[in-house]
C-alpha cells in the first residue's frame, strides 16, 4: 500500500500570521538595524497603501514678514587737521622811477617868445617902411569869392575904386600903420576888406533881404568910416 507524503502542518492564520509578523517584526541585520518585512508582510502593506486615500498638501501661506528698522550707525568724524602752509617767499617788484618833467623858467620861454615877436614887428615895420605900389580895382570879388588866408600875408593895397557904390579909403594916424578900407555893394551883398596897408587884411560880406536895404546898409558903413577918420584914397 503506497504511503502518502506527509503534508506540513499547517497553522492557523491567528497563531501562524501573528508570529510571523512577530519574528518580521523582531529580525535584525548583522549591523542591529531591523530588517523589512519580506513575503506576506510586505504584500499586506502594499495593499494597504494602495487602498488608502490620497493626500493633498495643505496650502502654503507665506507669513507676513516685515523688514527689521535699520538703525544708521552714528559715524563720528575725525578732526582735520591743517595742513601746515608756508608762504612763498615774495620778490619785490621792480620799481622804475618815474620820468620828472620840470617846467622851464617863466624866463626862458620869454626869451624863446622874444625873438618870434622881435621878428614879426621887423616884418610889419619893413612893409610900412616899403609898402607894396596900390593897384586900382577894376573887378570887384564876388561876396563868395573874397580873399582868405593870413590877413598879415604881403598883398598890394587897393587903390582907385571903380565908378557905383564902391570906396577905396585911408587912414593914417601918428605913431600907427597906415590901414585901408576896401567897401561895395554887390547886388544885395555888402562886402568889405580892412587891413594894414601892403597886406591881404581881413574880408567878409554882409547880405541884406533887398537891394534898397542893401544901399541904406552901404551909406552907414561909409558915414561910419568918415567918423573913425578914414578919406578916400587918391593919387
Amino acid at each position: 500500500m503506497a504511503s502518502h507524503p506527509s503534508s506540513p502542518p499547517s497553522s492557523s492564520p491567528g497563531s501562524g500570521g501573528g508570529a510571523a509578523k512577530a519574528r518580521a517584526a523582531g529580525a535584525k541585520g548583522t549591523d542591529g538595524k531591523p530588517v523589512a518585512a519580506k513575503g506576506a508582510d510586505a504584500t499586506a502593506a502594499a495593499a494597504t497603501e494602495a487602498h488608502a486615500p490620497a493626500v493633498k498638501p495643505a496650502a502654503v501661506t507665506p507669513a507676513d514678514v516685515k523688514p527689521a528698522a535699520v538703525t544708521p550707525a552714528h559715524v563720528t568724524a575725525a578732526p582735520a587737521t591743517p595742513a601746515e602752509v608756508k608762504p612763498a617767499p615774495a620778490t619785490p617788484a621792480e620799481v622804475k622811477p618815474a620820468a620828472v618833467t620840470v617846467a622851464a623858467p617863466a624866463t626862458a620861454v620869454a626869451a624863446a617868445v622874444r625873438p618870434v615877436e622881435a621878428a614879426a614887428a621887423d616884418a610889419r615895420s619893413a612893409r610900412r617902411a616899403a609898402p607894396l605900389e596900390a593897384v586900382d580895382v577894376v573887378d570887384l570879388p564876388a561876396p563868395d569869392a573874397l580873399p582868405t588866408g593870413d590877413p598879415d600875408a604881403p598883398a598890394p593895397p587897393p587903390g582907385l575904386a571903380p565908378p557905383g557904390d564902391a570906396r577905396s579909403l585911408r587912414r593914417a594916424a601918428p605913431a600907427e600903420p597906415e590901414t585901408f578900407v576896401l567897401i561895395y555893394r554887390a547886388g544885395t551883398a555888402l562886402v568889405t576888406g580892412r587891413g594894414t596897408v601892403g597886406t591881404r587884411g581881413a574880408w567878409h560880406a554882409i547880405e541884406y533881404p533887398t537891394v534898397t536895404s542893401a544901399m541904406h546898409g552901404y551909406a552907414r558903413a561909409c558915414a561910419a568910416l568918415q567918423d573913425e577918420g578914414y578919406v578916400d584914397f587918391r593919387r
